[in-house]
């Protein structure tokens, strides 16, 4: 469950960035570059989402186990960073998140 709402919240829509801006996607879809300004505008909505749900102090998105949820999740935090969609500052509890996950041993190997 919280694989799926992490991939339709965040990823879906930090891709949708990705999808319709960069060239490499050109000749594999009618690119709208609009489209994605307006989700690029979305991005930091979708990180509060994800901040007020895990302000309740677990340790990472499913629980106190890191999860696929975590890994899509982080990976949308990297795409974003590259397509200029980062993170919010003033979400606390998602940095701390993504602090923690990125220490996880699976995310540097």
């Amino acid at each position: 469950m919280w694989n799926r709402r992490a991939e339709i919240e965040i990823f879906g829509t930090i891709g949708s960035i990705a999808q319709h801006s960069d060239p490499m996607f050109a000749e594999r879809l009618v690119q709208f570059p609009a489209f994605a300004e307006t989700q690029r505008e979305a991005v930091p909505a979708k990180w509060a989402w994800l901040d007020r749900e895990i302000a309740d102090g677990r340790p990472f998105i499913a629980g106190d186990q890191y999860s696929v949820a975590d890994i899509t999740a982080a990976v949308a935090a990297w795409l974003g960073a590259f397509f200029g969609a980062d993170i919010p500052d003033a979400l606390v509890n998602v940095h701390h998140w993504l602090d923690r996950v990125q220490k996880c041993p699976s995310w540097n190997a």
